[in-house]
């Protein structure tokens, strides 16, 4: 080849690269999930996860974020708070400028008590458990998608007193995150103040739970709310019912109707209530249904029925994704929580999100009830 055809050759090379666009070269947006993908809480990190991955990915058809594409960066911490730490500092060695919904008592308390977020660029978006102390004082660059545990205690509280209870016994895994958001709950309204709660420690020990759950079938109590890990919740709802409990069940929101019908047996799940911090994920009424169903279908066209696990996935990703499309800037991790703050309500197709009063974005509970088929009616 001449000297000449190289350096045309070259030319047009460079004329060639130069008409890329510029998002060719922009490095994606990562964001991160640490889950216990092994643990008792397994399936719900897994749809907590695919929700992500399903939003994201239709995200990512249609172009990015500003020409960006997002990396979702999946993690598992075993459900262990040391491991969690460990993960954490790997998302952030990895870039990510978001973490969505860690899941755990362990992931919590490692977070805040061990002031993780003190030391990293990240925000968090979504968390569970919702208990007070992870949300009072809680932290500037931690963000509240779902209803805190409070709230949905005020709500099974409420109902209860509607139907004419009037004595609650309330079995609590840890105290020290649970017991607040009782008394808490309790004192919100003149009707739940008339209840009468006997509040207690849900014990591990197998004998222990069986000799408790005795103790309640034998008394007055006229519905029990069982607080807890969704494995600790299912297999105390199996216990009371077995130990011949007949009254009202009440179960907070991570709870899922296929678990419980899975350890308890459907006939045993039946009737058992659930607060649910989000609209129903199979519901047909709000454009919010429709397009996570479509975006669940095309992600996952095998899959026919979505739980509440994977709704929060989406949700969480979607509002991260709205917060980084109104950031301008370096995307550094207080540009984007001064966003979240500033952008005021974000409806999401019917479900409704603000930051602009506090670093809790939304109040909603419902309460479901299994029916015999083992689905969850609202």
């Amino acid at each position: 080849m001449t000297r000449f055809g190289y350096c045309a050759r070259c030319l047009v090379l460079l004329l060639a690269v130069a008409l890329l666009p510029a998002a060719s070269f922009a490095q994606p947006i990562v964001l991160a999930h640490i889950g216990p993908f092994t643990g008792p809480a397994a399936n719900d990190a897994r749809d907590l996860n695919a929700g992500m991955l399903a939003y994201l990915s239709q995200v990512n058809a249609r172009g990015g974020v500003a020409g960006r594409k997002l990396e979702l960066v999946t993690l598992d911490d075993h459900y262990d708070r040391a491991e969690f730490s460990k993960q954490f500092a790997e998302a952030q060695a990895r870039g990510a400028v978001a973490l969505l919904s860690p899941l755990g008592l362990n992931a919590m308390r490692a977070l805040l008590e061990d002031q993780l977020l003190e030391r990293s660029d990240m925000v968090v978006v979504n968390s569970l458990p919702g208990a007070t102390p992870f949300r009072s004082p809680g932290h500037p660059r931690l963000f509240h998608i779902r209803a805190s545990d409070r709230q949905q205690i005020e709500k099974i509280l409420l109902q209860a007193s509607v139907i004419g209870v009037r004595r609650v016994t309330v079995l609590v895994q840890d105290l020290r995150a649970g017991e607040a958001d009782v008394r808490g709950a309790q004192d919100v309204r003149s009707e739940t103040r008339g209840l009468e709660l006997s509040i207690q420690e849900m014990p591990e020990n197998p004998a222990a739970l069986a000799t408790l759950a005795q103790n309640i079938a034998a008394s007055d109590a006229q519905a029990v709310l069982v607080i807890g890990s969704p494995p600790r919740m299912a297999g105390t709802v199996a216990v009371l019912r077995k130990s011949g409990v007949r009254s009202h069940i009440y179960a907070l929101s991570y709870l899922s109707p296929d678990l419980l019908s899975k350890v308890a047996g459907p006939e045993t799940a039946r009737g058992v209530a659930i607060a649910q911090t989000y609209p129903n994920p199979m519901g047909r009424t709000l454009p919010l249904h429709r397009e996570f169903q479509a975006t669940m279908l095309d992600f996952a066209p095998k899959l026919t029925a979505y739980s509440a696990f994977h709704l929060e996935g989406y949700l969480s990703a979607r509002m991260a994704v709205e917060g980084l499309r109104r950031t301008s800037g370096p995307l550094r991790a207080e540009a984007l929580a001064d966003t979240f703050r500033r952008q005021g309500p974000v409806n999401l197709g019917g479900f409704h999100v603000d930051f602009s009063r506090g670093n809790a974005g939304s109040g909603h509970v419902d309460i479901g009830v299994i029916d015999a088929r083992g689905r969850l009616i609202y």
